[in-house]
Parts: C-alpha cells; sequence; structure tokens
C-alpha cells in the first residue's frame, strides 16, 4: 500500500516536533480533504489564497462544533450560521485560547472585505494588506500572526510574504482545533495496561 502523502507543512511552518504538521493532517482526514490540498492552497492566485484559507478555518469550526454536540439535526443550523456566532460557542465551550479566537476574527473581518471586492488576477495580497486595509485591522491581524508564530521577523516578512505568515498562523489555529476534537475511549474489553497504552497521546 503507498504511504498516505502528508500537508507537507512541515517544509513551512516551524514545527520542531511535527506536532502541528501531525494534528493538521489528522485534522484534514477527518475533513475529508486530501492531505496536500492546503498547501497546494499556497500556489492559488492571491484572492484564492484568502479565500480558502478562511473557508478551511471555517469549515474546521463547523466540524468542531458538529462533534461536540453530536447532533445531525444541527448541522444545517451550525454550517448556516454567521462565523461570529460560532466563535460564540467556541468561546462558551473554551475550546481555543483569546488569541486564536481574536485572530479568526480578524483573519474573518478581512475575508468579508476582500470577498466584496474585486477578485481574481487583479487583487494583490501585500498592497491590499500594506496600502489599502484600514491600519487598525492590518495591526490586529499582523498581532494575531505574530501571537501564534512566536520567533519569526513578523514585521519584516509583512511587506514581502503576508502569505506565508497568514499560512503559518492558519496552521497553528488548525492544529489547536483538531487538539479540541474528542479522542475516542480505549476499548474496555482490553486489560489495563493495554487500555492505558491505547489512550490519546497528547
Amino acid at each position: 500500500m503507498p504511504a498516505r502523502k502528508d500537508s507537507g507543512i512541515k517544509k513551512i511552518v516551524p514545527d520542531p516536533d511535527d506536532q502541528i504538521a501531525a494534528s493538521v493532517d489528522s485534522l484534514l482526514k477527518k475533513l475529508g480533504v486530501s492531505p496536500e490540498s492546503l498547501s497546494g492552497i499556497l500556489a492559488d492566485t492571491d484572492w484564492a489564497f484568502y479565500i480558502k484559507i478562511f473557508a478551511m478555518v471555517e469549515a474546521s469550526i463547523n466540524h468542531l462544533l458538529l462533534n461536540h454536540f453530536a447532533d445531525s439535526r444541527l448541522e444545517k443550523l451550525i454550517t448556516r450560521m454567521d462565523l461570529s456566532d460560532k466563535m460564540e460557542f467556541v468561546k462558551a465551550l473554551e475550546f481555543l485560547p483569546d488569541k486564536t479566537r481574536a485572530f479568526i476574527k480578524n483573519l474573518s473581518e478581512v475575508r468579508n472585505k476582500i470577498a466584496h471586492g474585486l477578485g481574481g488576477l487583479r487583487f494583490n495580497l501585500v498592497d491590499y494588506l500594506t496600502t489599502k486595509l484600514d491600519p487598525q485591522q492590518r495591526k490586529n491581524l499582523l498581532d494575531g500572526v505574530r501571537s501564534l508564530v512566536p520567533g519569526i521577523r513578523a514585521d519584516a516578512m509583512w511587506n514581502k510574504d503576508p502569505r506565508g505568515m497568514l499560512f503559518m498562523a492558519v496552521c497553528v489555529t488548525l492544529s489547536q482545533i483538531e487538539s479540541c476534537l474528542p479522542r475516542p475511549s480505549p476499548d474496555p474489553s482490553l486489560p489495563p495496561d493495554a487500555r492505558e497504552e491505547a489512550k490519546p497521546k497528547g
């Protein structure tokens, strides 16, 4: 059987222990998304890149809430809710750190502006983020990236490679969402030692 492809993010995101990559690959599998599709977003146009990274985050939030409530009757309701309403549930359930929820909020606000503007080949992310976006929103988005991916030269990279920075922050966000998903309980028929070994790590 051929080895399963991974998302390739370990080549892009600072992740010495491969924990982020493993978590993101696990989440993509649960979402039914091909693992290489995430890193493939980097080859898209700037407009498509931003829309798709946001869509990946929102789909993951949907998956998190649907798994928590475990009631298929809520699927249409949850998927049709505004992201801000979904994030109220995420906050109440204490699923994600404050800084991650803030990053998702800021990512969403900029996405809404981009989605209703000119798309396609004419959209330039560097130009938009550095000259057209409201200064406070730009600061909020940059602060969010800096809080999720510490140690990167955020200010220097922002004017040159915002795609790379946003991609890294989104991968960290996805890994945190995956860590909030319920873990399967070990088979009670197993001996105690085997049950302990079967418990999910992390």
